[in-house]
């Protein structure tokens, strides 16, 4: 099969099986599988958990963009995760 067409048949899966879970990214509206979802939260945990033992600042994290992209797509996960996110922050002295 020719290059473009696996191309078309690749593409047509993706478009199958992607959930309807959509991101903006710059001026793109882009759509998350369940798989990068779980992904993203596990990235955000992995973060707090950097934060938890000063391994990075919680600025220099960059967590605070994976918290709004995590809510723009996903806005229960977002909640759960959103409570242990302000207790990490409220625990962790920002300023060392």
């Amino acid at each position: 099969m020719a290059r473009g067409g696996m191309d078309f048949c690749n593409n047509l899966m993706r478009a199958e099986t992607r959930k309807r879970n959509p991101i903006l990214r710059g001026k793109k509206l882009i759509p998350m599988t369940e798989r990068e979802l779980i992904k993203l939260e596990g990235t955000i945990r992995k973060k707090m958990e950097d934060i938890k033992s000063q391994r990075v600042s919680l600025k220099d994290s960059g967590i605070g963009g994976l918290m709004n992209a995590l809510k723009k797509v996903d806005e229960a996960l977002y909640d759960r995760i959103l409570p242990e996110y302000k207790k990490m922050v409220a625990e962790r002295n920002i300023f060392k």
